[in-house]
């Protein structure tokens, strides 16, 4: 996969026009290798500063912080609710 220097700059500086075009050029195959997992164990094995500065990029960008961060880790809302009758203990 060849990666468009210039837009990838453009991403790590925090520019969310650049991210939805990185997004969408490069997400489904990013994904898919992700997936896959073609060594396994790879994602521990990865140095922290490309995991960090992976971290940096993605914490930078307004919709992945929003949708990511906020409405999928923080407030889980593709989980759907419990249903009313539950009783929590």
């Amino acid at each position: 996969m060849k990666i468009n220097k210039a837009l990838a700059r453009d991403v790590a500086s925090g520019n969310d026009d650049a991210f939805d075009a990185f997004f969408h050029e490069y997400f489904p195959r990013l994904f898919r290798f992700t997936l896959a997992e073609p060594v396994p164990g790879l994602k521990d094995k990865l140095p922290d500063r490309i995991t960090q500065a992976a971290a940096r990029v993605l914490m930078k960008n307004r919709w992945f912080s929003r949708n990511i961060l906020a409405a999928r880790w923080f407030l889980h809302q593709q989980v759907p609710p419990l249903p009313p009758h539950v009783e929590i203990h």
